[in-house]
């Protein structure tokens, strides 16, 4: 193990992803609990941190996955309420844009990206009694715009992470 640099905020809570070389970190928590707009990358070439622009909205406990020269940011919370919002930071551009919603709010959820899908499992939604812990699993086609729905997972499962690789 080696230790990096610190990073220019310090957070809990957050959601990271590897994209082009470089590892990002968006969201989270303060020591006050306060949700965040904070988006930081590190450069392994250049072993420095960057401070990206801001989320457009201020959330921890969400998840994020590199797609296509993006960043998505999916879910979470803000202000004690699930978000189903998911926003999208174009890498060349520099810009945020909103996308589709999720088909209901979920945090602690998991994301990984595979071919020209998002896909998001799990989480914690809004159910009867108050939390509810989720089986449930969705996929985004950046070239349709569209989410659909995938068979639920065996277990529902919540603050999880998932990854995808390419055979």
């Amino acid at each position: 193990w080696e230790q990096l640099p610190s990073m220019p905020s310090a957070r809990g809570r957050c959601a990271a992803t590897a994209g082009e070389g470089r590892l990002f970190v968006l969201g989270g928590t303060d020591d006050n609990s306060r949700e965040l707009d904070a988006v930081e990358c590190f450069d392994p070439s250049t072993w420095t941190w960057e401070v990206l622009p801001r989320l457009p909205t201020p959330r921890c406990g969400c998840a994020a996955a590199a797609l296509s020269g993006a960043i998505f940011v999916v879910g979470g919370r803000r202000d004690g309420d699930k978000l189903a919002t998911v926003e999208r930071f174009d890498l060349r551009l520099g810009l945020w844009e909103s996308v589709l919603a999720l088909s209901g709010p979920r945090d602690a959820c998991a994301a990984a990206a595979l071919g020209a899908r998002l896909y998001v499992f799990g989480g914690r939604g809004v159910g009867v009694a108050g939390n509810q812990t989720l089986a449930s699993a969705e996929c985004y086609d950046i070239r349709t715009n569209q989410w659909t729905t995938l068979p639920s997972m065996p277990q529902a499962t919540c603050g999880c992470a998932a990854a995808a690789a390419e055979r």
